[in-house]
């Protein structure tokens, strides 16, 4: 029982971790790619 619960308490902290991570990642991509638009248009 306590090992299954262990179990799923970390799967569900790996989830939230990998979430986070690709949702950051995905900001850092939009930001990115605001600049790369900016630059176009300023040339």
């Amino acid at each position: 029982m306590i090992s299954h619960v262990t179990q799923y308490f970390f799967l569900s902290v790996t989830t939230t971790r990998l979430f986070n991570l690709g949702c950051g990642y995905l900001k850092k991509l939009h930001i990115i790619h605001k600049r790369y638009d900016n630059l176009l248009t300023q040339l």
